[in-house]
């Protein structure tokens, strides 16, 4: 009775191990339109060696402002902006506090979103170990005065 049972038992495991293969094979090979039009689908980029739009930068100063609390209670103003591919630091300044926060552009989202507020100034081996990739963390910590 036992044997009958795992057997049974494994047999429903390798049909439905089998049945799930072959959906999975057949959605990865089928390809699917997603777009309707015949225009090309054209995506911004910012490059480390472009300056970037006065609509780019007020799109990071944007995001980064709505981390500041309405009341403002440390009279915290933006200041510089620099941006490099999906990666942007924007320094900030306050009566009591300052720093230069991390932001990242979410293409899923379509817009900047604050990874962290920072506190005091970035350097490059801690950008890095925040995600941003060398290259990309040496052009922001470059395009700040320091």
């Amino acid at each position: 009775m036992n044997r009958t049972l795992i057997l049974l038992l494994a047999l429903v495991m390798v049909v439905g191990a089998a049945v799930g293969m072959t959906l999975y094979l057949r959605s990865a090979s089928t390809p699917v339109s997603t777009t309707t039009t015949t225009q090309p689908v054209v995506t911004p980029i910012t490059l480390p060696d472009t300056p970037p739009s006065q609509q780019t930068t007020q799109s990071v100063q944007a995001a980064f402002a709505q981390t500041i609390p309405a009341s403002n209670p440390d009279n915290t103003k933006l200041t510089d902006s620099v941006i490099s591919g999906n990666y942007a630091l924007q320094v900030w300044k306050g009566d009591n506090y300052g720093g230069e926060a991390l932001l990242k552009y979410d293409a899923g989202q379509g817009k900047w979103v604050v990874v962290t507020r920072g506190g005091g100034a970035w350097n490059i081996a801690d950008l890095v170990a925040k995600g941003v990739p060398p290259a990309t963390a040496t052009a922001l910590w470059k395009g700040l005065p320091h």
